[in-house]
């Protein structure tokens, strides 16, 4: 939610938001369990709020995520499995 509205997020290598993170470009990933690195890395981000670049990252991101999208990326799968039968 907070991508979609062009928040950067921190999160952490321990769930699946992390495989969606590009740090520094949409926001920043630490360690799972450690407090100094989450500190560290939402340091990092805030002096980037309200960079336009971060902003439309975040918000590309859910784009990416869209069905639509996701339809298109599986059906280009499925043709390029087929096609090497």
């Amino acid at each position: 939610e907070a991508l979609a509205c062009g928040l950067p997020v921190v999160a952490s290598y321990s769930t699946g938001t992390a495989e969606l993170i590009r740090s520094r470009e949409n926001g920043a990933v630490c360690r799972a369990g450690d407090p100094e690195d989450l500190l560290r890395q939402m340091k990092c981000l805030r002096p980037r709020l309200g960079d336009p670049a971060l902003r439309e990252a975040s918000v590309a991101t859910v784009a990416e995520l869209r069905v639509e999208n996701m339809l298109g990326q599986f059906a280009a799968l499925y043709d390029s499995l087929m096609a090497s039968r």
